[in-house]
This record gives structure tokens, C-alpha cells and sequence, in this order.
């Protein structure tokens, strides 16, 4: 693991373990949210939610060291993946992760990047 600034850095498969570690049990996307922010405070990642990258892009959480992480508990494939593709043109995004509940997003892993920067997507076994 890389240290910087006197800590662990956050990467995209830092975050993909911490979520693919836990279960979560969430009636709503709301529920959900949460359930990822405590799982991300309990790995010691810093982030911040509802950021916004620009004028058209808010993303769920951003971690201090730039990845993107956005939930999907709904959503067409193309719509997702255009909206992956604005967070990821960012210069304040270094990857991006996908967290979602749907299999068809599973679809989306082909990519492996976004606009030349890493993508990961995390289904937690929700509705196909």
C-alpha cells in the first residue's frame, strides 16, 4: 500500500474491498447511502458526499484522493455510463466506482475505464 501524506491512499480497489466486504440492507437508495458511508468510515476513508464536479455533475461521495463513487439502485445502462463518463472528465476525479443494486449495470465493467481513468463497479446483489 502507498502512503501519502502520512497515510494510507485511497484508491478505487480500496474502496471496491471495503464496500464488497459488508452486506448491506437497505429498503431505499437513501438507506443505502448511509449503509456505504459507514462502511467507509469504518475502512478510515475520508470523502466527502453530494459533491459537486460542475455545473451538470454531483456526485454521490468523493474521496480525498479522487475517486468517484456513485449509487445506482435504478437506471438505463447508456444513461449510467454517460453520467460515469462526466464525472470521470473531472480533474478533481482519478476513477470512478460504481455501486449499484441492478445486473444490468454489471454490464458496464467492460469498460474498465472512463475517460482514460479506472472503472469499477460493485453490484451488491440487488434486483436483476
Amino acid at each position: 500500500m502507498r502512503l501519502w501524506r502520512g497515510r494510507v491512499a485511497v484508491t478505487a480497489e480500496r474502496v471496491t474491498t471495503a464496500l464488497r466486504s459488508r452486506a448491506f440492507l437497505a429498503a431505499n437508495e437513501h438507506e443505502l447511502h448511509e449503509g456505504i458511508e459507514s462502511a467507509l468510515r469504518y475502512d478510515g476513508v475520508e470523502f466527502e458526499r453530494e459533491v459537486r464536479l460542475d455545473a451538470r455533475s454531483r456526485v454521490d461521495f468523493l474521496t480525498d484522493d479522487g475517486v468517484a463513487i456513485e449509487v445506482k439502485v435504478d437506471g438505463a445502462v447508456g444513461e449510467v455510463a454517460r453520467q460515469l463518463e462526466r464525472y470521470a472528465r473531472s480533474p478533481r476525479v482519478t476513477s470512478v466506482v460504481l455501486v449499484t443494486t441492478r445486473a444490468r449495470h454489471l454490464t458496464l465493467r467492460s469498460f474498465a475505464t472512463m475517460a482514460d481513468k479506472p472503472l469499477a463497479v460493485v453490484w451488491l446483489g440487488g434486483v436483476a
